[in-house]
């Protein structure tokens, strides 16, 4: 079983090293998470934008090595195409080329968002679903790694339940060990404030 652990911390104080994060092409400026770390980063990933070096294309991937402004110092950019065209096929080989990436780079350990989770159409328990057995496809399937791993999945807190939800479904269909109720007791209440 790959330990994976639910955050709802803010980028500025995860305690993780390196971060994983989908990027869209007809996001621009970038919206959710990787927004919020373009602007911690003073528009780094929009001027990489203007300059033609980052697309948003699907599966196209940029590791960047941003100034400590960030706790992460290794940050993997993956472009999922339009999020207009999102769907539960493009999730689940926007995960499985991530999981396919890092493990190249020996990156046993990372942060991870569900990416447009609440800017899309799409049903989070179902994208949490397709993401998380992308990855476990690659990690278990192709390099069977997944039980080496250490995943840090990254939430808003009004997301978690839905998030959870998916978690169980990926549990059910890949038969992972994974223990959905510590995860439930690691996240604690779920009071909004």
């Amino acid at each position: 079983m790959a330990p994976l652990r639910i955050e709802t911390a803010k980028l500025d104080s995860l305690d993780s090293e390196r971060l994983a994060l989908g990027c869209f092409a007809d996001e621009r400026p970038p919206r959710g998470y990787c927004g919020f770390l373009d602007w911690r980063l003073n528009g780094l990933i929009s001027r990489q934008i203007v300059q033609g070096r980052i697309s948003g294309a699907r599966l196209e991937k940029v590791l960047l090595s941003p100034p400590r402004r960030v706790p992460s110092g290794q940050i993997m950019l993956i472009g999922l195409g339009n999020i207009a065209d999102l769907d539960y096929d493009v999730l689940y080989s926007g995960g499985y080329a991530l999981a396919e990436t890092t493990s190249g780079l020996d990156w046993d350990a990372y942060a991870f968002e569900i990416p447009a989770a609440g800017r899309c159409g799409l049903e989070l328990p179902v994208m949490t679903e397709a993401f998380m057995t992308g990855l476990y496809d690659y990690y278990e399937r192709k390099a069977g790694k997944w039980d080496r791993i250490r995943l840090v999945l990254i939430g808003d807190r009004g997301q978690i339940e839905e998030i959870l939800g998916g978690l169980e479904r990926f549990i059910k269909n890949t038969k992972d060990s994974m223990d959905i109720d510590a995860l439930r007791k690691e996240v604690g209440p779920l009071t909004l404030f």
